[in-house]
Parts: C-alpha cells; sequence; structure tokens
C-alpha cells in the first residue's frame, strides 16, 4: 500500500525506512534526477488490430500493431499484403515487395551491378550463368538420375578416397559451335568430372 509521494516526480508509492530515514523516491531514476521512463511493469490496455478484442500488456510490448494472437497477427499481415500498393520490377515485370524497383536478380545484373565493368563477360559465360541455362541443366540431371551415364558415379562423397566427383552435364555436339542445341535435352547427357574430361569434345578444346 502506497504510504509516501515521491519528491521528484509525485508519484504514491511504498517507502521502506532505511537506516532510521523514511525513502524519499520512488526509484533510482528519480534519485538521481534523470528524466522519468516508462516502467516495463507498467500494464496498459490496447486493441487488437485486427479482432478488435481488448488486450492488457505490458508498456514494453506495445509497437503500432498490437494483436491478440498469432492468428490474429498472420491475418492482420495477410490483408496488409493485399491492401498494399504492389510494385513490379522495371526490367522483368516480378511482383516485388520492398522499396527497391529492380528484384533481387535484376539489381544484380549488368549495368545495375556493383562490379559493371562495361560489358567484358563472354557471351557462353552468361548463357552458362543465366537462370534459363541452370534451368535446363537440373532437368537433365534429373532425367538422368543423378547419376553418371558412364560409371554411374552419384558425386557423393567417398570413404575410400575421401574426396567427391562433381557432376557436369555433357554437350553431346558442342556447345560453342552448336547455338541451336544449347538447350536441346537429346543433346546433353550427365557425366562426373572424370568422365567428363575423358570425351573427344572436351580434349579437342582444352587440349587435354
Amino acid at each position: 500500500m502506497a504510504n509516501a509521494i515521491c519528491a521528484r516526480c509525485g508519484r504514491e508509492f511504498n517507502g521502506k525506512l532505511r537506516q532510521g530515514r523514511k525513502q524519499k523516491f520512488c526509484s533510482r531514476l528519480c534519485f538521481r534526477g534523470k528524466p522519468e521512463r516508462k516502467r516495463v511493469n507498467e500494464l496498459v490496455i490496447v486493441k487488437c488490430d485486427y479482432c478488435g478484442k481488448t488486450i492488457i500488456r505490458p508498456v514494453c510490448h506495445v509497437s503500432q500493431k498490437n494483436y491478440c494472437s498469432r492468428s490474429c497477427s498472420a491475418y492482420g499481415f495477410w490483408t496488409w499484403h493485399q491492401r498494399r500498393e504492389k510494385k513490379y520490377c522495371l526490367e522483368c515485370g516480378k511482383e516485388i515487395t520492398s522499396q527497391a524497383i529492380y528484384c533481387g536478380h535484376c539489381c544484380k545484373s549488368g549495368d545495375k551491378a556493383y562490379n559493371w565493368r562495361g560489358g567484358i563477360t563472354p557471351v557462353n559465360t552468361k548463357i552458362r550463368l543465366s537462370p534459363k541455362y541452370l534451368q535446363w541443366r537440373e532437368q537433365v540431371m534429373k532425367r538422368d538420375g543423378y547419376k553418371c551415364t558412364k560409371c554411374g558415379d552419384n558425386g557423393h562423397w567417398k570413404k575410400e578416397t575421401h574426396k567427391r566427383t562433381p557432376l557436369e552435364v555433357h554437350h553431346i555436339k558442342p556447345f560453342s559451335t552448336n547455338p541451336e542445341l544449347r538447350f536441346d535435352l537429346t543433346n546433353a547427357i550427365t557425366l562426373c568430372r572424370t568422365c567428363h574430361r575423358s570425351t573427344t569434345t572436351y580434349k579437342e578444346l582444352h587440349g587435354n
């Protein structure tokens, strides 16, 4: 029960006798003369921003959006996501949620990349790093069961040799001289790195 009044902020509190003297201040902040701050254990009444239910929570937990449960929080975010103004990437037209004007892929490619040097990357390298090529590569490996079609190696770590042989996609007809067959599934097979380097086209290209 409050039996004293703070000499600094005027708040009623339960004062105690210390060394025969009555407590004058309600907290260390008032004792030190610092500005009063909201107490963590103070409770306030707020309304759920989704269903309108009245809830009681500590001051430190009150924010711009207050929800009574996780379901209300999820529905509240979903309704906000539906009401917000939709934005699209200026390069590819993909919907984006950030304040940027390009999506994550377009803002890091081409002349918008931080390390752009005027387009010195070879055309073949651009094709091999493009999403279309990576998707085609995945389709070839999935068709072959993620195994080398020549020796059956699956590219996993081997305890006997303490190493692994990565899987690669081999073009039956060379990539550089047959641009029309670069994304043809019938012109590609899955090989391990060892088998790939033993092919005739690889030896002719790299001179091994």
